[in-house]
This record gives C-alpha cells, structure tokens and sequence, in this order.
C-alpha cells in the first residue's frame, strides 16, 4: 500500500528532527529531504472536533440506518450547525459509513445490531 502525502511529510519531518541534530540548518535539512521549509514549519490550525465525534458517535448509535446525510440534518436541528463537507470527514474517520451494497454496515466502530421487533 502506498504512502499518502500527510504520511510521507510526517516521514520526512521525522528524518529532517534527526537531521538538526547532526548541526544541519533547517535549511539545508528540507533541501537534504526534499522538501521546501514551509512545508515543515506548518502548523494546522483545524480545531478539534470532539463535540461533534461524540454526538455523531451517539447519533448513529441511535439511527442505525441513516447515513452521514440524515446525521447532518439531525445535527442541524440540534444547532451543531456542520458544513456538510466536513461532516462527510468526520464520518468517514470515524468509520461510520455503511456499503453501499444492501446498506451493509462495513468495518465500523459501533455495533450496529437490528433494533428490536416487538
């Protein structure tokens, strides 16, 4: 399986710390590496989203067959205003997506049993 690109440039951040401490300058460490120095001095400045990981955990726990389009409608009307985009993210790190195939759930965290028939 191939490397993404988040993985490789964590890699070679790691080879350009081991770099520094040999005397290189961070310079010539991202020229050694192949990278340009702005690509190792960035910083992501995504906020955390563990207010909405745990409601959309609880959601679909809830709502075994909804899919990230009818957990975004549920999150609207609970004022967790989400773009869609980013909602469709979290959903899919958080390995809540069903298959398409019949509505399947797939490798996902929570359990999703059949509800109770009474």
């Amino acid at each position: 399986m191939e490397k993404t690109s988040k993985a490789r440039i964590k890699e070679k951040r790691r080879e350009l710390g081991a770099m520094e401490e040999r005397g290189y300058s961070q310079c010539r460490a991202c020229d050694l590496a192949g990278i340009d120095p702005r690509v190792y001095r960035y910083r992501s400045t995504r906020d955390e989203d563990d207010v909405a990981r745990s409601r959309l955990h609880e959601l679909a726990s809830e709502r075994r067959r909804f899919g990230y389009r009818g957990l975004h409608i549920l999150l609207k009307r609970e004022v967790l205003d989400l773009n869609w985009k980013k909602l469709y993210r979290l959903y899919k790190e958080e390995r809540l997506a069903k298959s398409s195939k019949n509505g399947e759930a797939t490798t996902t965290l929570i359990v999703r049993v059949p509800a109770f028939v009474a």
